[in-house]
């Protein structure tokens, strides 16, 4: 979720409508089973980094995404800030596209019931508009599936299809906040309420406040009610809610929201609970909206799998985006050995809270935008795909970057690329599970290896960043097994290079990637 939203609770509370007990009901129901339901916990052949380091993840925006089941379009208009009627049938009516761009794990933005109505707020621009919880990430019911994306049955269909094509299904939830139209939040504020002391009572979080951890913490994200984890009663709540989802849906992991805005103590005792619960190989993926390595490293030690690369994410968009030097990616390399695992984060070119990189990248977009794509599929960690990046979907800040999916507009060559890239990731394991030795750095040029210690399974990704044609002469690293001789075929064109004095020579167009495999090229060169 966006770190910063300017005037969000202006004019929030016009009314609050009378809440159904929908979620106290559905919590009853799964409190009067707890007892009696065993642990989903499964035992997987692989370790859980294999497993999931095999996997390339599709984020999907649910209400942009494709509209499968008109029934359901509740408040559906013609406005970015508005719901625009996609949905779980939508998904599932687009699981043969997902998997036929080389996706295995979906990732969908939370399918919990929001609030039902707008509220009047500035999100920057001093306009006061309506704005409608299209997204997700309002909740008013832990409990129960928001109506305009179908029902739990339906979730369940979704879910139960993915599998059954070999697609993961990863939810996003939240456990940072609540909207006002929660039950629990209609009287947060009254010192004698029952639930006051569920909720922070220290102001929202101010743009001159973000580098204080405290604050961060305990102050209010967009002035929505912040819960306060350390309360019992609360940690208890949230476990329940997480667990009756595992229950009820039985998805494949969660990415969680707002991972900085609540304390390490909770997230190690919650992550040690949801694996006692759910199992060693149920994903926990946080975002950590963070862009220092050592920040994102301590919640990982605190018991999550994974989070989302944001050093890499800020390093992808100034060197490709912006046409810095890749000796910002060698140096930020430099910082994985202060990931447990640095195989398991995940890195990614944009996302539903910035702008997409078309945006900021500028002229000559398209070839920007397959540098950072080369890169992204054959660096460490596992890839998460913004969806419509594949047709080069642009969009600006919130909302313009949620913008439908534009399902009949086409890019072959870009949607090609990427099938080409996700292929890769997909034949060799290597570039999912093995190491990555840095091969060339300068300020146009950067290549590495990686090799799990088959020579014929070994990948060397070359980009040239510059506008310029580059050639370069690269020694082979130490470890690889590749002899003089081996013939090199790069997977994105038909050109093809020779191994000679355990060195490769290649020349670049501008803007240009090459990842190379063994194999012989239609146009290479020839043995001497």
């Amino acid at each position: 979720m966006k770190k910063s939203i300017k005037s969000l609770a202006a004019g929030l509370i016009a009314s609050i409508l009378t809440i159904s007990c929908a979620a106290q009901t559905n919590l009853e129901a799964f409190e009067s089973e707890a007892n009696t339901v065993e642990s989903l916990a499964k035992k997987n052949a692989l370790s859980k980094s294999s497993f999931w380091q095999d996997q390339i993840i599709y984020f999907i925006v649910t209400d942009r995404f494709s509209n499968g089941d008109k029934k359901n379009d509740f408040n559906v208009k013609n406005d970015p800030w508005a719901y625009h009627g996609g949905d779980f049938q939508g998904i599932i009516n687009k699981l043969d596209y997902i998997k036929d761009i080389g996706a295995t794990t979906i990732w969908i933005t939370p399918p919990m019931d929001n609030r039902d109505v707008a509220f009047k707020a500035d999100f920057g621009g001093g306009k006061m508009q309506d704005i409608w919880g299209y997204h997700g990430y309002w909740f008013k019911d832990f409990f129960a599936v928001d109506e305009h994306l179908g029902d739990m049955n339906k979730m369940r269909e979704l879910i139960t299809k993915a599998h059954a094509k070999g697609i993961k299904v990863l939810l996003d939830i939240v456990v940072n906040h609540v909207d006002y139209d929660h039950p629990y939040a209609k009287d947060k504020n009254n010192p004698q309420g029952k639930y006051y002391k569920w909720f922070n009572h220290h102001g929202k979080i101010n743009d001159n406040e973000w580098s204080d951890p405290w604050k961060v913490e305990h102050g209010e994200l967009a002035e929505l009610p912040d819960l306060d984890q350390t309360n019992p009663e609360v940690y208890d709540y949230l476990v329940k809610a997480s667990k009756w989802w595992i229950q009820q849906a039985k998805p494949d992991g969660f990415r969680i929201d707002t991972i900085k805005h609540v304390g390490h103590e909770f997230w190690k005792k919650y992550s040690k609970d949801i694996h006692a619960y759910a199992g060693d190989d149920f994903l926990l993926l946080g975002e950590v909206y963070d862009g220092i390595p050592e920040n994102n490293a301590s919640y990982i030690k605190d018991g999550l799998d994974s989070t989302f690369d944001f050093p890499f994410y800020y390093a992808i968009k100034d060197v490709f985006g912006q046409g810095k030097s890749p000796r910002q990616l060698a140096k930020l390399f430099e910082k994985d050995n202060v990931y447990p695992n640095p195989n398991m984060m995940s890195p990614f070119i944009d996302n539903h809270d910035v702008p997409r990189f078309l945006h900021d990248a500028g002229s000559n977009g398209i070839n920007k935008l397959k540098l950072a794509m080369a890169f992204t599929m054959t660096m460490r960690g596992i890839p998460t795909i913004y969806y419509g990046t594949e047709v080069g979907l642009p969009g600006g800040p919130d909302p313009d970057n949620r913008r439908d999916m534009p399902w009949n507009t086409k890019n072959a060559g870009l949607t090609d690329y990427v099938k080409k890239l996700t292929s890769v990731r997909k034949n060799y394991e290597s570039v999912r599970r093995g190491k990555q030795l840095e091969m060339w750095q300068d300020d146009q040029v950067f290549s590495f290896l990686r090799t799990s210690g088959d020579p014929n399974t070994e990948v060397i990704t070359v980009i040239n960043n510059s506008d310029g044609n580059q050639t370069r002469t690269i020694k082979v690293r130490a470890e690889s097994k590749m002899q003089d001789g081996t013939q090199l075929k790069n997977i994105l064109a038909d050109d093809g290079i020779l191994v000679n004095n355990k060195s490769i020579t290649v020349t670049l167009a501008p803007k240009e990637a090459k990842v190379f495999v063994v194999g012989t090229a239609k146009n290479s060169v020839k043995k001497k």
